[in-house]
């Protein structure tokens, strides 16, 4: 009884690890745009492993591959930046934007926004997040606000 319970442990096992390579296999995660969009003086350009999506109303800084993220009680969290030109000083009670987020390849809790809240530097100001993804798999994320929108698609993993 015991070898039995063990062997459909591991067939269980084997199975959920094929279907979420199928899952990651079928995911269209967004890509770098060509050409790469380049955001105006005084923005930084990227780190070394991202790449921005959007315009100068609104972009992200994604990761190229896999999205990681500190495992939590309540999944996996990400610090998130959103950038956009004319974040006023006037949003630091509430921003302008609001994001959500979706599991594509299965059923899934909601994605969970911490934020956003503007983030001040001495050049530029930006939208600080973080995304809490309750489970693995293929998201799709969504900020809109003030006649913008920005929509794409990663790839949780652990």
């Amino acid at each position: 009884m015991k070898k039995t319970t063990l062997l459909f442990a591991f067939t269980i096992a084997a199975l959920a690890g094929a279907q979420a390579a199928d899952n990651q296999k079928s995911c269209r995660v967004t890509q770098a745009p060509v050409p790469e969009f380049v955001p105006p003086a005084p923005f930084p350009g990227p780190p070394a492993d991202r790449f921005y999506l959007g315009t100068k109303e609104l972009w992200a800084s994604l990761w190229a591959g896999p999205w990681h993220g500190l495992p939590t009680d309540q999944g996996y969290r990400v610090k998130f930046p959103w950038f956009a030109v004319d974040i006023g000083r006037e949003e630091t009670e509430r921003a302008a934007i609001s994001v959500t987020g979706r599991r594509l390849d299965a059923p899934a809790g909601p994605l969970l926004v911490e934020g956003p809240n503007v983030g001040m530097l001495p050049d530029y100001s930006f939208y600080a997040s973080a995304l809490v993804f309750p489970t693995e798999g293929c998201w799709e994320i969504t900020a809109k606000g003030r006649d913008r929108r920005l929509t794409f698609v990663v790839w949780v993993s652990k």
